[in-house]
């Protein structure tokens, strides 16, 4: 049996949930708008196209082979590990690395065009990264992946 305690209860329980609905909505709304007006933040460092880019980053190459030795050549980057790797399809990887600097390799066959761009800041402790006065250099690899070399800090004149 309901007594009309019950009832008032029911009753204004029913009114509560619209404002309850309201308030979370509104809140939720605020939440949303402070997510879009702020600004995402990274932690770029020197660089100014992509965060640094460390061994764990992943580049997608179309051969491994020829892009290692670009980033040998170009960037100073030592080969320090190759295998393949089933989670990645069979696919080969290359590390390379310097110092701090470094990504590996993930060769990825063409299929009707290559992936989106790619880009990457490597930060160097010497050459070829330019000297301060000089500013970034920035250079394209053989796949058309952007790679920017900060300034290195030492070679102030």
């Amino acid at each position: 049996m309901f007594s009309s305690n019950d009832t008032l209860n029911v009753a204004s329980a029913a009114t509560f949930r619209p404002r309850h609905a309201l308030a979370t909505a509104l809140t939720a709304m605020s939440l949303l708008a402070t997510a879009c007006l702020a600004p995402a933040a990274a932690d770029m460092g020197p660089c100014n196209t992509a965060a640094p880019s460390s061994r764990t980053v992943h580049l997608f190459v179309s051969d491994v082979d020829q892009s290692a030795r670009w980033y040998r050549d170009n960037a100073g980057l030592a080969e320090e590990r190759r295998w393949i790797d089933a989670s990645f399809r069979g696919a080969t990887l290359v590390q390379l690395g310097r110092g701090r600097a470094g990504l590996t390799l993930v060769s990825a066959p063409q299929r009707g065009g290559f992936h989106d761009p790619q880009m990457l800041c490597l930060v160097l402790d010497g050459p070829p990264a330019p000297p301060v006065w000089q500013g970034a250099r920035r250079l394209v690899d053989p796949d058309g992946t952007s790679v920017e070399l900060p300034p290195y800090l030492g070679n102030t004149p």
